[in-house]
């Protein structure tokens, strides 16, 4: 048979924390719940602790009641992503990551009323090439662009065949929402606790 999936960019995979500035964090400033200086919560979410275990864990295993924006973004805190998550729905969560950054691996049943997704725990995972073309947008003014192989494609005659250059792309975010996110994305790689300074 053959093999027409890309395993480097169409495989599934937990995404982890790196699905934060996406969903809640983009959704959030976009539609106003938060702003770059708002403080959330960072305590367990009572209707999911039982059992005395508090959820969702921090990877300190500790909680600072509450914590800033740019702070749970820096040090990529579960809990006040969780909390923005719930608080704005996890139907809102999803619907923002399927209709407006298009992410096609999310399980419409099980994934659309879950918080954890929220946090990097999605039932199929996501893949490289859906993770990359919704960052892009912080770059790009809050426009997003379907993710391409290739600009375009000549036949041996040198006629254009294939083309992709005129994309205008999707306003998604306001440019200025993306440029406070994009700023945001600073404190994981510049600030002295960021989670990751190793990379730089």
């Amino acid at each position: 048979g053959l093999l027409l999936q890309n395993h480097a960019t169409m495989s599934k995979r937990q995404s982890g924390s790196a699905i934060k500035p996406l969903s809640p964090y983009a959704l959030g400033l976009e539609n106003g719940t938060i702003t770059y200086g708002s403080v959330l919560k960072d305590q367990p979410i009572p209707e999911f602790s039982g059992n005395g275990r508090g959820w969702p864990q921090n990877f300190s295993m500790q909680y600072e009641r509450f914590m800033c924006v740019d702070k749970a973004i820096e040090v990529s805190q579960n809990a006040p992503a969780a909390w923005l998550a719930y608080d704005m729905t996890p139907q809102a969560c999803y619907d923002w990551l399927v209709d407006k950054l298009h992410f096609t691996t999310l399980d419409a049943t099980r994934d659309r009323d879950s918080v954890a997704v929220s946090i990097g725990g999605q039932t199929h995972g996501v893949t490289v090439r859906d993770m990359t073309a919704a960052f892009c947008i912080f770059a790009n003014g809050g426009v997003y662009r379907k993710p391409m192989t290739y600009y375009y494609v000549k036949d041996h005659d040198g006629n254009v065949i294939l083309d992709n250059r005129d994309d205008p792309g999707e306003q998604v975010m306001t440019p200025e929402n993306a440029t406070v996110m994009n700023k945001l994305l600073h404190g994981p790689i510049y600030n002295s606790a960021g989670t990751a300074t190793s990379y730089m």
